[in-house]
């Protein structure tokens, strides 16, 4: 499953803290199936609009995409601005 949040006027240090907010979340959230615990993580991965400069949409969401896999590679569990 994947979603997209974008933060109009936030800065880097903003999305870092809600994205660590949100993998702190998911990784402590109670699911359980037939009475045993199941274990879920998140790979986060972001971009700052005034770091990279992209030309439209697609290229700031490949960036974040991009940042979102070198989370998965490096542990899972992450995140990861680009």
């Amino acid at each position: 499953m994947a979603g997209t949040a974008v933060l109009p006027r936030e800065g880097r240090d903003d999305l870092v803290q809600m994205a660590e907010r949100v993998r702190r979340v998911v990784a402590e959230a109670e699911i359980t199936e037939a009475g045993q615990r199941i274990p879920v993580t998140v790979s986060i991965g972001g971009s700052e609009l005034p770091d990279k400069n992209p030309t439209n949409p697609q290229d700031l969401i490949a960036l974040a995409d991009a940042a979102m896999y070198t989370s998965k590679e490096s542990g899972r569990d992450r995140c990861v601005i680009a």
